[in-house]
């Protein structure tokens, strides 16, 4: 056996190093890792749950207050979408799942701040029923034909949550759009 420049040889000071990587392992199992003072830690899933209940009452009051100041009666669905589509257009071709339509839009925040626009960023393709973007966006063209125009209040929850989308949508943000259908194509099957 080859001894080390500590005096311990090479194969005792393997097994001296896995001994205390092993004692040190039992150790943390039974006795609970004192937090330090003053720093976060993460509430427990009920408290979660807590504040996302609270949050959505929250952002469900700010929306109805809008909708009050506003003076036009909005339809509210069963998901929390508010919408009004005030122009119809019976002939045009109805929006099923799947159908990429293109829309001419107006995007803002409850506090009117302008988010995006169909005048700066030209007519957005939209494939209804994608698994990415808001799912509210889908289910008011899910509502609407080719032509038509619409005004929509989309909270948070049916929009981009609690994270936003890293640009130009912050976190939390109820989202107001103002949409005219300019085309429709139909998926083909």
């Amino acid at each position: 056996m080859k001894a080390s420049r500590y005096g311990i040889g090479l194969r005792w000071g393997m097994l001296l190093a896995g001994c205390g990587l092993l004692m040190s392992i039992t150790a943390c199992r039974h006795e609970p890792v004192p937090q330090p003072q003053g720093r976060w830690v993460a509430p427990a899933e009920e408290d979660l749950t807590a504040v996302h209940l609270q949050l959505k009452a929250q952002e469900k009051q700010e929306i109805e207050a809008f909708v009050a100041r506003r003076g036009r009666p909005l339809q509210q669905s069963g998901t929390g979408l508010y919408y009004d589509i005030y122009e119809r257009c019976p002939a045009g071709a109805a929006i099923t799942r799947g159908d990429a339509v293109d829309l001419a839009y107006t995007l803002t925040s409850l506090n009117g701040t302008l988010l995006a626009s169909s005048e700066t960023d030209g007519l957005r393709r939209w494939v209804v029923g994608a698994e990415t973007g808001e799912p509210g966006l889908t289910e008011l063209l899910l509502r609407m034909r080719r032509g038509e125009k619409a005004f929509a209040i989309i909270p948070s929850h049916l929009a981009y949550g609690l994270s936003g989308d890293g640009g130009r949508i912050p976190p939390h943000a109820t989202l107001l759009y103002d949409i005219e259908v300019k085309g429709v194509y139909v998926k083909r099957k």
